[in-house]
């Protein structure tokens, strides 16, 4: 059902170049926070940064787009250039505050519940991704009984 509605989903030329622009920042933005300003160390940890971004902004991105098709919406990602400045500082800082863009649905004139079931599904997505990921993680590297901090 959900490859039926990633085959419906519909991007405009605009909206592409915007996801575009918004992953390759926060790509760098992400590796900039983690080893600093490193050419080196930016470049060998890249790959596994751009996939963990793009994984997680496409599926959030993907959670608004679905739902808000399923309400007869269209929806479609618009760049906020200024969230791309305060990301790229914020991440000179050890962190990142990313607000990139936002999906703008439409007809506005939703009711609050559908508009609500569309903003929560980005979310959702991320914290589904999280669940896996910390699943993944627990069978990786097994909980240990006991720990050598003591406090």
């Amino acid at each position: 059902m959900c490859l039926i509605y990633l085959i419906l989903l519909e991007f405009t030329k605009e909206e592409l170049r915007n996801l575009t622009i918004a992953f390759v920042v926060l790509t760098f933005c992400f590796s900039i926070a983690t080893v600093g300003l490193n050419v080196e160390r930016i470049l060998s940890i890249l790959p596994i940064v751009m996939v963990s971004v793009v994984i997680g902004s496409l599926l959030h991105e993907l959670g608004h787009k679905f739902v808000a098709m399923k309400y007869g919406c269209l929806a479609e990602f618009k760049l906020w250039p200024l969230g791309l400045v305060i990301a790229v500082v914020s991440s000179f800082f050890g962190f990142v505050f990313a607000s990139l863009g936002s999906l703008h649905i439409s007809p506005e004139n939703l009711s609050d519940e559908i508009n609500g079931k569309i903003s929560i599904a980005g979310p959702m997505a991320n914290l589904g991704l999280a669940l896996i990921f910390i699943a993944i993680a627990a069978l990786i590297y097994p909980l240990k009984i006991h720990s050598n901090v003591f406090i």
